[in-house]
């Protein structure tokens, strides 16, 4: 029998531009994205090439009229001077087990901040994963989107939830994911 390699289950966003509240579950053997020009098909691919290596070393996969940018992906609120939203992929590590890695954003800044959904409190060496993927609905607290800051305070329906830096997002990633 083959060993069971992992992969991404889902990706999900929330109050992101052409996106808004969605939860997309990736086909075991094929993905196609299809619509009309503009319609957020390309956005598909930057989240998930945000996710993997952060918003410092991000390039979009388009080439329009202007640089494409974290700082401009995010919705913003009913007076138009703030917002915050929420990327964030489900990694299948073992048949029907889950880690979350995700991204925070808002508009007054254009870095995005990673987090790390597990079973486990501890998040140190390695993630333990969850029997259920997280979807957008999760994130949400009373209906409302909040900052990473309250959501890790607060959030406990399926898992641990943990901002985490750059570098131990990575680490935790590829020993978790990546690990023989």
């Amino acid at each position: 029998m083959a060993k069971f390699q992992p992969k991404i289950y889902s990706l999900s966003t929330l109050n992101i531009r052409q996106h808004f509240n969605s939860d997309y579950r990736f086909n075991d053997f094929r993905t196609d994205f299809s619509g009309e020009s503009g319609s957020g098909k390309i956005l598909i691919a930057d989240f998930i090439q945000l996710l993997l290596v952060g918003s410092r070393v991000f390039k979009s996969g388009t080439e329009g009229v202007s640089n494409r940018d974290t700082s401009g992906l995010v919705l913003k609120n009913g007076g138009g001077k703030y917002g915050r939203g929420y990327i964030f992929i489900n990694i299948e590590i073992q048949s029907r087990k889950y880690i979350t890695l995700g991204g925070y954003l808002d508009t007054t800044s254009s870095q995005m901040q990673f987090f790390i959904i597990q079973a486990g409190y501890d998040f140190d060496e390695t993630l333990l994963p969850m029997n259920e993927p997280v979807f957008y609905k999760d994130l949400l607290l009373d209906g409302q989107i909040e900052t990473l800051e309250n959501l890790e305070k607060r959030f406990s329906e399926k898992g641990y939830l943990k901002g985490v830096n750059n570098k131990k997002y990575h680490h935790l990633f590829l020993t978790t994911v990546y690990s023989p």
